[in-house]
């Protein structure tokens, strides 16, 4: 079975804030008013995140690195100088 995934915005409270964060989640935990636990940066588990808002569903998460890739190859941009 195909994977979908939700753009979501996550929210989490600090002491200094509010901190806010737009990514792509499974989309069985796309659930407003949900709390999370997300993978750091320095992998880490952050528990806390909160799903504020959803978005669009998706079968399959962007590739950003082929699509610049693409993007170099269609413009010539990736052609040496």
């Amino acid at each position: 079975m195909l994977q979908t995934y939700t753009q979501c915005t996550l929210e989490q409270r600090l002491q200094s804030g509010l901190v806010a964060q737009t990514c792509y989640i499974p989309t069985k935990l796309a659930i407003l008013n949900t709390v999370l636990k997300i993978k750091s940066e320095n992998g880490c588990w952050v528990d806390g995140w909160v799903v504020a808002k959803i978005y669009s569903t998706i079968c399959e998460i962007p590739d950003i690195q082929k699509s610049r890739r693409q993007h170099r190859k269609n413009t010539g941009d990736s052609l040496p100088q």
